[in-house]
């Protein structure tokens, strides 16, 4: 008896799983006028923007079209390189660029502007070196890790805003 309800519970089980959630994929093309080279990272923001890290900049895509930012060699506000290791968005829909060696980038989407975070000799509160390669969402901010040495860095959340301060965790 044992064995037959066992049976009819595995079959039910089966029977039922058909009826999970549909996943549906739309290919998205790259855009014309500025195509990307390697795409590094993906996040979406709060917004349902999604946000494309890449080795030539960061694309912002509404659905329809796309926004391309890029380093600016005589403009401190923007990206600090070109080339893109990863891309992470905070609840606040704050944007946080991990860089191939130029450090962490940060962009407020609402006014367009970034704040790059770099390494400063005999400056505590910069970052460890400027290779971060991840970064991870945290309860009270964001956690960057350099692979290559084995460095993290935290980056204070404070009653919802980021700080600019920039603490080491780990060499």
């Amino acid at each position: 008896m044992k064995k037959c309800w066992l049976f009819l519970l595995l079959l039910a089980a089966f029977r039922w799983s058909g009826f999970g959630q549909e996943i549906h994929f739309t290919k998205v093309d790259p855009p014309k006028d500025d195509p990307w080279t390697g795409i590094t990272g993906i996040t979406q923001d709060s917004q349902g923007y999604l946000w494309l890290a890449a080795f030539n900049g960061l694309y912002k895509y509404d659905g329809n079209n796309y926004t391309f930012y890029r380093s600016e060699a005589y403009n401190p506000n923007s990206l600090g390189t070109n080339q893109l290791e990863h891309i992470f968005a905070n609840k606040d829909g704050i944007i946080r660029v991990a860089t191939f060696g130029a450090g962490l980038d940060r962009l407020d989407p609402l006014t367009g502007k970034f704040t790059n975070f770099r390494h400063r000799t005999n400056e505590p509160g910069s970052l460890a070196d400027n290779k971060v390669s991840c970064i991870i969402g945290a309860y009270n901010g964001i956690v960057g890790r350099n692979q290559e040495y084995g460095k993290s860095i935290h980056v204070n959340s404070v009653e919802g805003k980021e700080s600019e301060s920039i603490i080491q965790l780990s060499t």
